[in-house]
């Protein structure tokens, strides 16, 4: 995606809230239905194709860029912190 490759992906882990609705999620173990998006994607216009890839391009920049995973993670870290201090005070 931060090459503007839009995805088709199963839904799994975090793949949908990262792809969001700038890709295509479809259920886990449904071949076809993989198979089927993909297909999708492949005929998809080109003008709506380069849309679709600067969305995709767009949401990794703006959504999982350096500074917002770093803030995410120093947040998931004190947070850590914060809830093993409440243990540790009970």
């Amino acid at each position: 995606m931060a090459c503007g490759v839009p995805c088709v992906v199963t839904d799994v882990g975090d793949s949908a809230l990262i792809v969001g609705e700038t890709g295509t999620v479809v259920r886990a173990r449904d071949p076809q239905k993989l198979s089927e998006a993909m297909r999708a994607w492949l005929s998809m216009d080109d003008n709506v194709r380069s849309l679709r890839k600067k969305q995709a391009r767009d949401r990794i920049e703006e959504k999982f860029n350096l500074q917002v995973m770093v803030t995410r993670t120093q947040q998931a870290i004190q947070d850590l912190v914060g809830q093993r201090r409440q243990v540790e005070e009970v």
